[in-house]
Formats: structure tokens, C-alpha cells, sequence
């Protein structure tokens, strides 16, 4: 005999065979949820199927109609069906009697499937659809800050880019951290890939960085944006320095992790407000996105790094 899905029931986005469960009105709620669990625990682990999200119980207990109880990970109910019906039916004479029963109290299921969380991603992956992502906002956003300034001509150049010139490394108490510090020099480029240098171009520009996914005990924040015309920001030929520093106080307290950092332009050109993602050139194939990973005595970019070699120290 098929039965329909109640009209109340959804469709779940994956099913899962419980044993049938025939209920009746002198079973109290309680003794019927902990009977449907424990049977539901041994048809859950027997499926093919594995659920890695937690379940929960819903609504009022139906009486005994007959049929299989079925599950939804979407909206954690219970209801009968079969694991081969594909039309929404279930016949009760091929599996054991049951009732449709679901329950508005919430209603945790310990069984081991519902407890496991599904796998995270590993870092390169996660690195990958980010800079996937993040390129086609550079792209986009070019095009609208084109589109934006086309009453200034063609020849507009928007800072687009920074391209890795130099670094050099110092650690101690008379630099800005006691733990190594890498000072990385950039060139602002526009989208073109031509430099960008003096105050008719990148007057009133300003780049920020911005760090995202960390790991280990950093406690790093990104500093302050680089402004053109000030004494720690964009110089007058276009080029300004970032500092990257795990910090602590090695070797008494030693701080190490990673994180993956952006850079961003923005301010007004032509009187024109804009504000653009960056593309990052000469640390490996050009991206979007820079893997740092930093530690109490070396810091790398993109697994780039000058270590402690003594010619690479930075200037006094």
C-alpha cells in the first residue's frame, strides 16, 4: 500500500532509513523519542549514507499509520520513507509498521554521524577560491572606476597594482619590534603595469592592507594606510614600505602564524572618488592575495623570504 507524504512534510535534500517505530497513546513522548533514537541510531550507521550535520526532532507525534520513518538533514525531521522511493511514497508492506512522527521540541540526536563536522578546507585551498574571487573583483572593479572617469579621457590611470622592488630584514630592540622584522618596498603601478610616481597622480591616493584567515598565536593588525606625501607613506616616487613582524618579545615570549593579506587603493583622482583592489607583481606569479607566514626569527611572502642572511640586513 503506498501512503503520500503528508502536505506539512518537506522534501528532504538527502534521506536517511530509520527503523519503523509503531507508536501508540499510551507511550509517553519521551519514551517514544528515546526509542526512536536508539532505532534510529542502528539504521542511521547501517545507510550508505552519512549525515555530518546535527539532527533535531520536530512537531506533535502522529499516531501509527504505518510506513517507515525517513529523515531530513535540511529540517531535521522524521517521517516514513523508503531509501529507494524517488516519488515521495513509502509502501508499508515491504518495511515494518511505523507512524509518521515528528515533534515540535527540539530535540538533540547524539548519534556519532550527526556529531562529525564536515572537513574544513586546507589553507591552499582556501588561499586558491579567495584569490579566484578577489581577481575577478579587481577586474570588476577597474571597470566601474574606468566607467566612472571617462569624462577624464582615456589616458586615466588608476592605481592598480604594487610591484615587489627590494626587502631587508633587521630584528632587535632598535628597530620597530624585537622579533624579525621583514620590510618589503613596493612600486604603485597602474593598470597598465606603467609606475605611477608624483603628486598629479597620486596626490589625495592613499593603499591599505588588510589581513584575513590567521594562524597560530598572531596578534598582529594591519597599520595604518599609506598615504601619498607623508613621511612613512607613498613617496614621492611612488614607493612605500611594509613592515611585517610576528611582534612578542623573543626569546621570552615568542609569537608565530600566518595570514593572508590584500592591499587596496583608494581616494580621489580627477576629483572623482575611487576605491580599488590590488594586484600584487614579483612575489611568485602575480595575485591578489599574499600568504604571509611570520615567526620570532624569519618572515616569508608567498614562501619568499631573505632569512638572516647578513648582507640582506636593512640600513640603519
Amino acid at each position: 500500500m503506498a501512503v503520500q507524504r503528508p502536505a506539512f512534510a518537506p522534501r528532504p535534500a538527502q534521506r536517511v532509513p530509520v527503523l519503523g517505530l509503531c507508536s501508540s497513546s499510551a507511550l509517553s513522548m519521551v519514551f517514544r523519542t528515546a526509542v526512536c533514537w536508539v532505532l534510529g541510531r542502528v539504521s542511521i550507521r547501517s545507510s550508505r549514507r552519512k549525515i555530518f550535520r546535527l539532527g533535531f526532532l520536530e512537531r506533535e507525534p502522529f499516531p501509527c499509520l504505518g510506513g517507515i520513518n525517513r529523515s531530513s538533514v535540511v529540517t531535521g525531521s522524521f517521517w516514513c520513507e523508503n531509501l529507494d522511493d524517488t516519488a515521495g511514497e513509502f509502501d508499508a508492506s515491504i518495511q515494518s509498521p511505523c507512524g509518521d512522527t515528528e515533534f515540535d521540541e527540539l530535540l538533540w540526536l547524539p548519534a556519532a554521524e550527526f556529531l562529525i563536522s564536515p572537513p574544513v578546507p586546507n589553507r591552499n585551498l582556501q588561499l586558491f577560491v579567495l584569490r579566484t574571487i578577489r581577481d575577478a573583483l579587481v577586474s570588476a572593479m577597474l571597470i566601474e572606476n574606468l566607467a566612472n572617469m571617462h569624462s577624464q579621457g582615456s589616458n586615466v590611470r588608476i592605481p592598480t597594482l604594487i610591484l615587489f622592488k627590494s626587502e631587508c630584514w633587521s630584528q632587535g630592540l632598535g628597530g620597530d619590534s624585537a622579533a624579525y622584522t621583514l620590510q618589503i618596498t613596493y612600486q604603485i603601478e597602474d593598470q597598465h603595469g606603467n609606475a605611477m610616481s608624483g603628486a598629479a597622480l597620486l596626490g589625495g591616493v592613499a593603499v591599505a592592507e588588510s589581513f584575513s584567515n590567521y594562524t597560530g598565536n598572531l596578534a598582529v593588525q594591519p597599520g595604518p594606510p599609506w598615504e601619498y606625501g607623508t613621511e612613512n607613506g607613498i613617496q614621492s616616487n611612488g614607493t612605500f614600505v611594509d613592515n611585517l613582524s610576528a611582534g612578542g618579545l623573543p626569546p621570552t615570549f615568542t609569537r608565530s602564524g600566518g595570514f593572508f593579506q590584500e592591499f587596496n587603493s583608494g581616494g580621489i583622482i580627477g576629483g572623482v572618488p575611487f576605491f580599488q583592489p590590488m594586484m600584487i607583481e614579483g612575489l611568485g606569479p602575480t595575485t591578489s592575495i599574499l600568504n604571509d607566514v611570520l615567526g620570532p626569527n624569519n618572515v616569508t611572502t608567498n614562501g619568499i623570504g631573505v632569512g638572516t642572511n647578513p648582507e640582506t640586513m636593512c640600513p640603519n
